[in-house]
């Protein structure tokens, strides 16, 4: 993502990010993944709230088959 897109993403993080929506694709939604769309790309994350932290478990072009790619993406 360019620079401009990542700004983007940490200042929508950074205050309130649990009015971004679940992802509808399961098992992901069952795990609390976000997903938000930023200009060409989805950002997928979840919330630790026991940290304060937002971790970002991926980020993929929206053009690609999205359940395909998550199937990549590793839960920590």
């Amino acid at each position: 993502m360019k620079q401009y897109a990542v700004r983007i993403t940490r200042q929508a993080l950074s205050h309130m990010p649990a009015r971004i929506k679940l992802t509808d694709e399961e098992p992901w939604r069952s795990e609390g993944i976000h997903r938000m769309r930023v200009k060409n790309y989805y950002v997928y994350f979840w919330i630790d709230e026991d940290n304060a932290k937002v971790q970002v478990t991926s980020v993929i072009y929206v053009a690609r088959d999205q359940a395909t790619q998550l199937e990549f993406m590793e839960i920590e």
